[in-house]
């Protein structure tokens, strides 16, 4: 989010387009509640997608705004942003689509891709330190790859 900032200073409408599940914002610091301390709350605007922006604009401190990105205060209501969701998608079947919508997408998407697709979905349970990486999930996909597959009969999609 820390990005979006100096574009509000020229006090012109913008137009952020993209998908907050994919590409999440770069942080080196640990993106859980660890960091949730006054003096690193300000650690949160570098760390949040745009998706918070809102939030961000509508909240009195920074360490308001903290508990908001951490779960620990309910997000305050759209003030400053029309927001407008990825409900359909062409680039996923109904099969993929259906997965991603019950698992990332909240139960909001709908996919209208041409092709079908077979999907496994191996679920090795969920780690509670929010990490952009999952030595469960190598382990399980590892596992499942060194099995007797057909040589580019597989692809391994991660959000």
């Amino acid at each position: 989010m820390a990005k979006v900032l100096p574009f509000l200073a020229v006090d012109i409408p913008i137009a952020l387009l993209g998908d907050h599940k994919q590409l999440l914002p770069i942080c080196e610091m640990a993106n859980d509640n660890r960091i949730y301390k006054p003096e690193n709350a300000a650690a949160c605007l570098w760390t949040a997608s745009a998706y918070y922006l809102d939030a961000a604009l509508s909240s009195d401190t920074i360490t308001d705004f903290a508990a908001c990105f951490f779960g620990l205060a309910p997000l305050p209501q759209p003030n400053y942003l029309s927001q407008f969701w990825l409900t359909v998608s062409f680039r996923y079947g109904k099969k993929l689509a259906d997965v991603l919508s019950e698992c990332v997408y909240d139960g909001q998407l709908c996919g209208k891709a041409a092709c079908g697709t077979e999907i496994l979905m191996i679920d090795r349970g969920r780690e509670y330190v929010k990490k952009r990486t999952s030595w469960h999930e190598v382990q399980a996909i590892s596992a499942f790859l060194s099995g007797d597959r057909e040589e580019g009969s597989c692809a391994v999609l991660t959000p």
